[in-house]
């Protein structure tokens, strides 16, 4: 029997095209094998009959992108229904995989899917893809080595159908990446002389960001200066290792730490600093539903407007915090930090938007604050992203070409202030930019009035407000 490897990808088509076309080439870039109808169907086949084929005889899986526009949508429902009869009768209970695009209530999926645990894309497309490599991976699905020509030339394609263009002219693209400039050369451990109780109140001492191996603690911080944070538990100095050989898991003259677990140890220490250092420069956090943000609260810096110097030199300014008084509420740029110590060492900065009532305390309302922002950043489009990560990153450097996050004593990781760029070898060329949020459909009868005067009242005035008169001109 032939083995199934292919990735079904069910979706709502024309609404969801965007979302099936991005996780097709991710799949595909990932080693999977994909099919979807936005990158398979280029006219001319038998609609259904392709699709049922597909299912019925070559899908190792069937993901169904469920939203406020598939799920009832007829193509979908029957999709599923065959899906579900083929699960069955391969007696495989994860040959379906649901996930949730946007706030579609778990309780209006279709009856078939109510039962199965459905992967949330609702708030983040990146997270929802981490947690469906992971279920595909548990799943054995079979994988290969990614292909990632063929996944950019399905996304060619895809936007060519698009009424885009695809030009061969090379193209720098700005990342939300920040070049690690520099990390110490030595990691130490230092020797705890104290009681296991000892040892983990010690941990809810130390001031410096700290990683715990075994009865050791693990950090760029000196025995001295940690001691100096949790003086009445005795520790000492016990082996200080080359950074590098640490990472890569060699042998050296202290403990042996396999190379995965020394590098989720460094990651968490760098992320403890950033952590640190975001509260040190008097960003506040914002918990979301998965994750976490540090937001610029009201007249932290002057007037609420930060300046920057753009990639020709020009100096410009951005609103980094903004007011709706039709609404009472206050819109604050926020950002979340991930290490990463894979090369090129970076630390990757995602933009957020966070809304306060008294300009320092995020809304209680996780929904209205989920809906608040779908509906404020429909309009923002990637340029404006890009400069308000740029403000704030000079805010947080001071203006200088590098900033700091502080490790214990003297030790620190130096981080550009300028995000890296990539050279891409073919350019879009479009009749319109496309926003880097997606509009939400997720409103009720109550809301929807709500969300479009907001969504009017910020174009006439939030937005105006996050430009000055001599910005608007550079725009």
């Amino acid at each position: 029997m032939k083995e199934r490897r292919l990735v079904f990808i069910s979706h709502a088509n024309p609404e969801d095209n965007e979302f099936a076309s991005w996780l097709g080439t991710r799949l595909t870039a990932a080693g999977y094998e994909v099919w979807a109808d936005v990158l398979k169907l280029l006219g001319g086949e038998t609609f259904w009959r392709e699709i049922g084929n597909v299912i019925k005889e070559e899908a190792a899986v069937v993901i169904v992108a469920l939203s406020y526009a598939s799920y009832q949508k007829d193509g979908v429902l029957n999709e599923i229904a065959l899906a579900v009869d083929k699960g069955g009768k391969l007696n495989k209970d994860q040959f379906v995989i649901p996930v949730r695009l946007d706030a579609l209530p778990f309780s209006d999926f279709p009856e078939q899917l109510i039962r199965l645990n459905a992967i949330d894309f609702s708030s983040n497309w990146a997270d929802g893809l981490s947690t469906l490599l992971k279920t595909l991976n548990e799943t054995q699905i079979p994988q290969s080595t990614g292909d990632f020509g063929e996944a950019l030339a399905a996304w060619q394609q895809f936007k060519l159908r698009q009424s885009a263009s695809i030009s061969d002219t090379q193209e720098s693209i700005f990342s939300n990446w920040f070049q690690i400039n520099s990390l110490p050369s030595h990691i130490k451990f230092s020797r705890f002389k104290a009681s296991q109780e000892s040892i983990e109140l010690a941990f809810s001492e130390f001031q410096s960001p700290v990683a715990q191996h075994e009865r050791l603690a693990l950090s760029f911080a000196e025995a001295a200066t940690l001691q100096m944070e949790t003086p009445d538990i005795p520790l000492e100095r016990a082996y200080r290792v080359p950074l590098a050989q640490f990472l890569d898991g060699q042998a050296t003259d202290g403990p042996q730490v396999a190379r995965r677990d020394a590098r989720n140890m460094v990651t968490r220490l760098l992320r403890k600093a950033w952590d640190q250092f975001a509260l040190s420069q008097g960003l506040l956090l914002c918990e979301f539903a998965h994750g976490s943000a540090w937001f610029v609260p009201l007249n932290l810096i002057e007037g609420n407007i930060a300046t920057f110097q753009d990639e020709n030199g020009k100096k410009r300014r951005r609103r980094l915090v903004g007011r709706s008084e039709k609404r009472k509420v206050y819109w604050h740029f926020a950002v979340s930090g991930k290490v990463s110590i894979a090369a090129p060492q970076h630390l990757t900065l995602r933009p957020h938007v966070v809304f306060t009532e008294d300009g320092k305390t995020p809304l209680n309302s996780k929904l209205r604050a989920a809906r608040l922002r779908r509906s404020f950043c429909k309009s923002w489009w990637n340029d404006r992203w890009r400069d308000l990560l740029r403000a704030l990153v000079a805010v947080l450097a001071s203006d200088k070409e590098e900033f700091s996050l502080p490790l214990g004593g003297d030790a620190v990781v130096r981080i550009a202030t300028s995000s890296m760029s990539f050279d891409a070898p073919l350019s879009i060329i479009e009749n319109g930019s496309t926003p880097i949020a997606e509009e939400d459909h997720a409103e009720d009868e109550t809301e929807a009035d709500v969300l479009d005067d907001l969504g009017d009242d910020l174009d006439e005035k939030g937005f105006d407000d996050l430009f000055d008169d001599e910005d608007r001109e550079a725009v």
